[in-house]
């Protein structure tokens, strides 16, 4: 469930329908329009930035925008373990921030709604409590982003953690 514009939305694990009440007429209707199937169920969850984004564990995201899907996209597609621990959409750009764990190693990971585009962010080299960020970031099961702040909040064996927004990597960094 989340919350844009006045309206909330609810995202039906049990029947991959999605649903919106404005808050004045106290109903809820159908959010997808009649042409489009139910998605899939099993989604971790839904972030609004003026589209509806859908994400699946898996790595798979469904964009959609008036009712009707218009993006799928598949990330975590070259790596044999892949899972989208949390999520959250930037507060000034509506990007798209996962926290994933790809091959056993912790990641965040910035889709540009615009163009689609998928950037690795580099996480600081801190180390706390003799643990580095990459470490405790494995374990996320909550994340906030604040680019107005050029901060990052996660929640990790029940702790909150925060750093600042590290910088997106180059391809040179990342080997591509």
């Amino acid at each position: 469930m989340t919350g844009f514009q006045n309206r909330l939305y609810l995202f039906d694990q049990e029947s991959g329908e999605i649903w919106v009440a404005d808050g004045q007429d106290n109903e809820a209707y159908r959010w997808l329009s009649d042409s489009e199937a139910p998605l899939q169920t099993g989604a971790i969850g839904m972030e609004i930035n003026g589209a509806i984004h859908v994400i699946y564990p898996d790595g798979r995201i469904v964009s959609m925008s008036a009712g009707e899907v218009y993006n799928r996209t598949e990330l975590g597609s070259t790596s044999e373990q892949f899972e989208v621990l949390a999520l959250d959409s930037g507060d000034e750009s509506g990007n798209l921030y996962l926290a994933t764990l790809a091959d056993e190693n912790g990641s965040l990971e910035i889709i540009d709604t615009g163009d689609g585009s998928v950037s690795q962010v580099l996480l600081p080299p801190d180390s706390v409590g003799g643990m580095t960020v990459a470490q405790i970031f494995e374990d996320v099961s909550s994340l906030i982003v604040s680019e107005a702040r050029g901060e990052i909040y996660w929640i990790a064996d029940g702790a909150i953690w925060s750093a600042v927004l590290p910088e997106v990597a180059t391809p040179e960094e990342t080997g591509q």
